[in-house]
């Protein structure tokens, strides 16, 4: 991704993150826990799964806390069948 590219992707992701003002709903703390990573915030991103409490979201939190431990902001396969 160029320079520009970046500055795009992450003005865009931190508009989604303003839009998204709710944090009682675990699939939208988990979709911004996983903005937050992809943009190399670890310790927000764990902050936000520590949060979660619905079991459904179990296989996402293993992952993406993986993904935080290795400083990983690229996409990672949270789990296959």
């Amino acid at each position: 991704m160029n320079e520009k590219d970046k500055i795009v992707y992450d003005e865009n992701c931190r508009a989604i993150l303003a839009a998204m003002a709710d944090d009682s709903d675990d699939a939208a703390l988990l979709t911004k826990a996983e903005i937050h990573r992809n943009l190399g915030e670890f310790d927000k991103c764990k902050s936000l799964l520590g949060i979660i409490k619905g079991p459904r979201y179990s296989p996402y939190l293993v992952s993406i806390r993986k993904a935080c431990d290795a400083k990983n902001t690229f996409t990672v396969l949270v789990f296959s069948d």
